[in-house]
């Protein structure tokens, strides 16, 4: 969904600084993504939040969750 997302979205490409660059598929992304330490994507995350935050594009209110490596699901503000 995000590789669907960012392909179709200008604002996406522009904010992730693809361009016109072709855009990762979704198994590069997992790929990706497991090569980061946990704190590595918190951190990255929080950073994305306060770069919406700062352009006016999100309020910071809780609008995603997920799930642990046990299964156990969460929200984001839980970590």
């Amino acid at each position: 969904m995000l590789e669907r997302e960012v392909r179709a979205n200008l604002v996406y490409r522009a904010f992730t600084r693809i361009g016109d660059e072709k855009v990762p598929d979704a198994k590069t992304l997992a790929r990706l993504g497991q090569l980061m330490e946990p704190k590595v994507i918190e951190q990255l995350h929080q950073r994305v939040v306060e770069l919406a935050q700062e352009r006016g594009v999100t309020q910071g209110k809780e609008v995603a969750g997920g799930y642990d490596s046990g299964g156990k699901q969460h929200s984001l503000s839980d970590r």
